[in-house]
């Protein structure tokens, strides 16, 4: 991810993760 990417880039990346952890945990 390149340093001076946009704040809702970043957002998006760690949304994206935590909803892979949650599908991961839940089924």
């Amino acid at each position: 991810m390149p340093h001076n990417a946009p704040p809702v880039y970043a957002l998006d990346a760690l949304l994206r993760q935590l909803l892979h952890v949650f599908k991961v945990k839940v089924w």
